[in-house]
């Protein structure tokens, strides 16, 4: 199997993962730190797995361009998706005042 071979399966496989689970996955985890929720562990262990994910798919970008929009709006869901998970948990917090 030649390298751009192995590319293109690799982005084949990318995608399908990232259509079947992680999009469902990823948006289920929005809706429910939109409505307060705090990030579970296994979001938060989801969420690492994930941005280091996109630095694969980066660096895929690099030689099959066509899909720059899709990482970028990922990547932007993945930063919402912590901030608020950020500022549920702070929240969440006991005020020592």
């Amino acid at each position: 199997m030649t390298s751009d071979e192995l590319n293109v399966d690799t982005w084949a496989v990318l995608m399908r993962q990232y259509v079947d689970q992680n999009l469902p996955r990823t948006r289920r985890m929005l809706e429910r730190v939109q409505g307060g929720e705090r990030l579970s562990d296994s979001n938060i262990a989801f969420l690492k797995r994930s941005c280091q994910q996109s630095r694969e798919v980066l660096e895929l970008l690099q030689i099959y361009p066509a899909y720059p929009w899709l990482f970028t709006r990922t990547v932007g869901l993945y930063a919402e998706i912590i901030d608020l998970g950020f500022r549920n948990e702070q929240a969440s917090k006991p005020n020592n005042n």
